[in-house]
């Protein structure tokens, strides 16, 4: 049963090639977007730590 379900979808995945490549594009897109996000604000974060103090009054 797992032996016929892998060969049918490699099948569909070797005969619709362009839609198996624009597929994996966008995973592959979605993925480094999201990366890049995180590591952007992670980048962020020291700055606006050192920040925060400033901006809090003092009484």
């Amino acid at each position: 049963m797992i032996r016929e379900t892998l060969r049918m979808a490699w099948s569909n995945i070797w005969h619709h090639k362009m839609r198996s490549f624009l597929t994996t594009l966008g995973v592959i897109i979605g993925v480094a977007s999201i990366i890049a996000l995180i590591r952007s604000s992670t980048a962020r974060r020291p700055q606006s730590m050192k920040r925060s103090p400033r901006s809090v009054p003092i009484n």
